[in-house]
């Protein structure tokens, strides 16, 4: 039975690795706690069938248990689990193989691999940099291919490990103590961990600049939607004042001018037409907007029905009434867009005949996909069921409203009920 320092620092760096590879590149099912725990325990089933020392025993349980990690703990199918799992344990052979063959170790895969705890250590360290490197470089291209606008400068960063390796690699043929070199390999672990770990740390704060850059986009973007409705709405009540003149006009011109009558009568139509308006609520800027969204669908081709049971939404603010409506209604356009059926309902009512809410279904072929309860989005661009979630979540906040949501599987319907709070 083989257990020392450098199996146990082998196994712990596999499963960070792995994480780092899987939370990276897929959804976690439950969250990445979860996720995490159920990889932990995969991995301590591994170290126990690594203390035999047998590679070919340890490389088929390395695929078994990645395998299992990744079906279990994140939204993949298992063609995408297998070619994974294989990924993991090619790249993980190769990097083993490359620094047993610099060591002059011999290498069996049917019988125990005899190396003192010294070449275990040196076997580890080295190993599993160029394992991380193997990770690190698929990835970029991956992202390339897939046309990412991710400018992280990852190609600079891996001359970190690169560099390690081959200082170790170096080191291994001098006369340096045993002791001492351990001391420089575990030293040049930790420079390689820090190095990563304050680039992901400027990577999150650049994501976390980025968002907050979106959202005042956005709130610039709410700014100018309330200002055109704002001015339709003038429009309105400009033609309703005016109407009187305007049938005091058409009685003269009828009796004079029967070809100005009409013109004037195309003229008004027109004005109408454009202005689009339809009184669902007494909040304006929510009547027109449903109707620019009713405009919008028919368009489109798409069945939008909206019934009202409740009326009394002028409490909420112009940019809010834009967020949550407008938000709510795109998700459900773009969603039908991608659907064989169609159909859009709005349901405004008083939850309990007191709170004042909103009830949107719309057809959805495949559940969205949620984590920590939150939408991820489904293009390869945008923000289709990210940001425009956080947004009317933001908006309810202010009235101390709830947000739910569930997916008819059997029905293809995607349903989110807002319930706010006067």
């Amino acid at each position: 039975m083989r257990i020392d320092t450098g199996l146990v620092l082998g196994i712990l760096l596999e499963y960070l690795l792995m994480l780092y590879f899987a939370n990276t590149t897929f959804y976690p099912k439950t969250g990445y706690i979860k996720s995490g725990v159920i990889s932990f325990a995969g991995y301590a089933i591994l170290f126990a069938v690594n203390t035999a020392g047998y590679p070919a025993v340890a490389i088929t349980v390395f695929f078994i248990i990645n395998y299992l990690c990744i079906i279990l703990g994140y939204n993949v199918n298992s063609k995408t689990a297998v070619y994974s799992s294989l990924l993991l344990d090619v790249l993980s052979v190769i990097s083993e193989y490359v620094v047993l063959i610099i060591m002059k170790i011999s290498y069996n895969f049917t019988a125990p691999t005899v190396i003192s705890p010294h070449q275990s250590f040196v076997l580890t360290v080295t190993s599993k940099l160029i394992y991380f490197v193997c990770l690190v470089l698929i990835k970029k291209i991956r992202k390339k291919q897939k046309n990412s606008d991710d400018d992280e400068p990852l190609l600079l960063l891996v001359l970190v490990p690169i560099t390690t390796i081959i200082c170790l690699t170096v080191m291994m043929h001098m006369d340096v103590e045993i002791k001492a070199f351990e001391v420089i390999c575990i030293s040049m672990l930790i420079m390689n961990i820090m190095v990563f770990a304050v680039d992901e740390i400027i990577r999150l704060r650049n994501r976390e600049l980025k968002f907050l850059r979106e959202e005042n986009s956005k709130n610039q973007l709410y700014a100018a939607e309330c200002g055109f409705i704002s001015a339709q709405y003038e429009s309105i009540h400009i033609l309703k004042h005016d109407l009187k003149k305007h049938l005091g006009i058409l009685k003269e011109l009828i009796k004079t001018n029967s070809q100005e009558a009409q013109a004037y009568i195309q003229h008004l139509l027109k004005e109408q037409s454009e202005i689009n308006y339809e009184k669902y609520t007494n909040n304006a800027v929510l009547n027109i907007l449903l109707s620019q969204k009713l405009q919008e669908c028919k368009d489109k081709e798409i069945k939008l029905q909206i019934t009202v049971k409740y009326s009394k939404y002028d409490f909420l603010s112009d940019v809010d009434t834009v967020a949550i409506f407008s938000n709510l209604i795109d998700n459900a356009i773009e969603s039908c867009e991608r659907s064989d059926e169609k159909s859009i309902f709005i349901d405004l009512y008083a939850a309990n005949n007191i709170f004042p809410s909103v009830k949107i279904e719309n057809s959805a072929d495949s559940a969205p996909v949620i984590l920590n309860n939150v939408f991820r989005t489904q293009k390869e661009h945008g923000e289709l069921h990210g940001f425009g979630i956080k947004s009317i979540n933001k908006a309810i906040k202010k009235y101390k409203g709830n947000l739910f949501f569930s997916y008819d599987d059997k029905n293809k319907f995607f349903r989110m009920v807002i319930i706010l709070n006067t």
